[in-house]
């Protein structure tokens, strides 16, 4: 596994097939997760068909030279892909422009990008997009997790989109925002 320490200093790895991110979780995240949003989760993820979250596979604790660590275990979302641009959406502008030397770039950069280079979504896509969303926040707000956001990449050869307050207003401006960028119809 490559390992290197995520934006929040927490430990971040790739399996070495690529297939799956393990990411270090907080001792809060890890009981919250197992004793209220696991099974909130995977009740949810299993009968929505329209989700942009992503495959969590489990979380779990494991071991280290330096002691016990939680890690959840997830999709990688990028197997297999060449992006050319990678975005992380959280629905604000405020501190959210990255450096010049950032590999993931943020919501004023998407924004700044989108104005001279918008990137085309159909019809169909944008109302299974819009869908997914709304249904995602709804259900992130319902179990009152604050601080999401979206990851996008850019496909290199076919130039595809792959795909906090308190949560009601979190939801709400993750939506403005997505709506303004994506054009969407806000029903």
């Amino acid at each position: 596994m490559g390992s290197q320490r995520g934006k929040s200093g927490a430990y971040f790895a790739r399996s070495i097939d690529q297939l799956l991110i393990v990411k270090e979780l907080k001792t809060d995240e890890f009981d919250y997760f197992s004793t209220t949003l696991g099974a909130k989760y995977f009740e949810y993820f299993n009968s929505n068909k329209k989700t942009l979250l992503a495959k969590i596979f489990g979380i779990y604790q494991v071991t280290t030279r330096n002691g016990p660590m939680f890690v959840m275990v997830m999709e990688n979302l990028n197997f297999n892909l060449k992006l050319v641009a990678q975005y992380d959406l959280k629905g604000s502008t405020k501190g959210r422009l990255a450096p010049s030397t950032a590999e993931v770039l943020l919501d004023e950069d998407f924004s700044n990008i989108m104005k001279f280079w918008p990137y085309e979504i159909s019809p169909n896509s944008k109302t299974s997009f819009e869908v997914a969303l709304r249904n995602d926040t709804e259900f992130l707000s319902s179990v009152r997790v604050m601080d999401y956001s979206l990851f996008i990449g850019v496909d290199q050869f076919s130039h595809e989109l792959i795909c906090v307050i308190d949560p009601e207003s979190y939801k709400r401006r993750f939506m403005e925002f997505m709506q303004k960028e994506f054009q969407l119809d806000g029903k």
